[in-house]
């Protein structure tokens, strides 16, 4: 037994049996240091919840003596879920997630600190309103306060801005574009009936659909070059409008 737990130490600090055992590492006592120094080097135990878990674990943090933070990534998720869900942290989300938003649609950023979107929520009573009732349903996600602006063409800023919920907000975003009064993420196209010559336009491939009954995804191929024609249309995007429809 002992012999067996020499050569697993051996293995795993890259000595030999014979330079193990005659450094005193033969005798049970220091055999059982040098086990629990190589245990304490894959473990560590969570300054939370206090259980023993592999490195892999947590997450990395340079500056630590063993290259990882003191609290489990379990932990740290909840801290974290927990901070996001105070009136501080949500503002701090929700204005990141502006910042981001920002640089997707080439927006200039909010031309406001995270602090004066804060002020300016907690001076809006719709918003504390909203907050309460998102407690009080165990933080639904469809409940959550949220800042839409009111024109979605403009950037961020605070005389653009309006309280409501996630919800309410991510479907607006929906109907918008189902609407075309926001079609930046639409493609406005042009059918060109064959029979008749005649020609509509729709702010979308989609909006094309339901109005035609041809498949977008058959409107996109005409779009692009690949096919022909669907549904007995001809289809070009509205912005190359001036390319000519195919000669019949």
């Amino acid at each position: 037994m002992l012999i067996s737990f020499i050569y697993l130490y051996c293995l795993t600090d890259g000595r030999s049996i014979g330079t193990a055992y005659t450094q005193g590492v033969g005798s049970l006592f220091y055999l059982e240091y040098y086990l629990i120094t190589w245990v304490m080097k894959k473990e560590k135990k969570c300054s939370k919840c206090d259980k023993i878990k592999g490195l892999s674990e947590f997450y990395k943090h340079r500056t630590k003596s063993n290259g990882v933070y003191s609290q489990c990534k379990v932990c740290q998720e909840k801290a974290k879920k927990a901070y996001y869900r105070t009136k501080k942290g949500l503002f701090v989300l929700i204005y990141h997630n502006q910042i981001s938003s920002s640089v997707q649609r080439n927006h200039p950023r909010p031309n406001y600190t995270m602090l004066e979107l804060r002020e300016f929520g907690l001076s809006t009573p719709k918003f504390l309103v909203l907050y309460k009732k998102w407690v009080e349903s165990g933080y639904d996600k469809e409940l959550t306060p949220s800042f839409d602006r009111k024109d979605d063409y403009k950037p961020y800023t605070l005389d653009n801005l309006q309280v409501m919920i996630w919800g309410e907000n991510d479907k607006k975003g929906s109907d918008d574009r189902r609407n075309g009064i926001n079609n930046k993420m639409n493609k406005a196209v042009v059918g060109e009936y064959i029979s008749t010559g005649k020609k509509e336009s729709y702010h979308s491939m989609t909006e094309a659909e339901r109005q035609t009954s041809v498949d977008h995804r058959y409107i996109s191929k005409c779009c692009s070059g690949e096919s022909e024609s669907a549904g007995g249309y001809y289809w070009k995007l509205k912005n190359n409008i001036n390319d000519r429809f195919k000669t019949r």
